[in-house]
């Protein structure tokens, strides 16, 4: 161990909600009143008077260390989120009457925890051979401790807000059979039987994320590059129309690979919900920087030459072309059925020469 550094810090912050969040939200337009036209000011969302600020107060501890004469650099950070009166976006009912159909509100606690871990390896260095791995780990959680006095839990039917469970965690209604009664190898609605009440299926959040990156230098002139990542376990919500599926139109499938389309074209508010696991290779490389002797032959000072690929491989658990056609970072949904393109593949070969 030749260098150690502790590190540690706390920070404290607060979110004052909006004007428009506290007091609602009009907008001009002109209405038909008894044949003419007045100009007035609709509602266009409803306000929540008695929020109150966001708070929030965060510690972070770790360390750095330098050991195996600086061939392993191992960084170590925690940290520990605690929100109260976290603000939200809450599902109203049709009769509160406002088209924006959701308000602020408050949730009493949400506890966020993670721990990231980073190596920077450097295992062979040798003038013409050396290897050398960075991998980032982080393993992340929240849960919302309390939604507060008096407050039930809440939600959509499939995404919903619970003491006990991680922050917008995802529900359905478990399947506890199918039953072909009358035995002509046909699913029926009520064939199918499902749980009475709502269970939890998991968090749309990964709670591993892992990334590695692998460098290796060869001959002298030649490095090669990949990046692989792993993000799992997460529960994802696909979206595909029932027609897109083959038990929608092959009758003489298996009930079980019947079952998904029947469900998705019957009761929309079942979706195809399923745990996924994803390994993907991301990119490689490999590039050469040309010899002195040939690059003076064409009056260069340098030459370099990569071939790059990206969007390489991918193992997944999940039924369907690829989970991020169906997710992105700001929750937008892309389905992953008819005619969507799936993630391009992308090549590329580059020369570089300087004079």
């Amino acid at each position: 161990l030749s260098t150690l550094r502790l590190r540690g810090a706390f920070g404290y912050a607060s979110v004052q909600p909006k004007l428009s969040q506290l007091y609602g939200r009009y907008v001009r337009n002109n209405l038909n009143v008894g044949g003419v036209i007045q100009p007035a000011f609709i509602i266009d969302g409803i306000g929540n008077p008695h929020l109150q600020p966001e708070r929030s107060s965060e510690i972070e501890m770790g360390f750095d260390a330098d050991m195996l004469d600086e061939r392993l650099m191992l960084t170590l950070t925690y940290s520990h989120k605690q929100n109260t009166n976290t603000l939200i976006n809450r599902q109203l009912a049709p009769s509160a009457g406002a088209g924006a159909g959701t308000r602020q509100e408050n949730i009493a606690k949400v506890v966020n925890q993670a721990t990231m871990i980073q190596a920077i390896m450097r295992p062979i260095e040798r003038d013409n051979f050396r290897v050398r791995v960075t991998s980032n780990v982080t393993f992340s959680f929240n849960e919302i401790k309390s939604l507060g006095s008096g407050v039930s839990p809440f939600g959509t039917f499939e995404q919903r807000y619970v003491a006990g469970y991680p922050v917008g965690a995802l529900w359905n209604q478990p399947i506890l059979g199918i039953y072909d009664r009358n035995n002509d190898g046909y699913l029926e609605l009520d064939e199918i039987v499902f749980a009475d009440s709502l269970a939890y299926m998991g968090s749309n959040m990964p709670r591993y994320t892992m990334g590695h990156n692998i460098e290796v230098g060869f001959l002298g002139s030649f490095t090669f590059n990949a990046f692989i990542d792993y993000k799992g376990p997460f529960t994802q919500n696909r979206t595909v129309g029932e027609s897109d599926l083959r038990g929608y139109w092959d009758v003489n499938i298996p009930m079980d690979e019947q079952l998904l389309p029947k469900i998705i074209a019957w009761l929309p508010n079942k979706r195809d919900l399923q745990t996924v696991r994803e390994l993907r290779l991301q990119s490689a490389s490999i590039s050469m920087n040309v010899p002195a002797s040939y690059v003076r032959r064409l009056g260069a000072q340098s030459i370099h030459i990569s071939l790059q690929g990206s969007n390489l491989g991918l193992w997944s658990s999940y039924r369907g072309r690829d989970p991020m056609l169906n997710s992105s970072p700001i929750g937008e949904r892309l389905s992953d059925a008819g005619n969507t393109i799936g993630l391009t593949r992308n090549y590329s070969l580059q020369f570089r020469v300087r004079y």
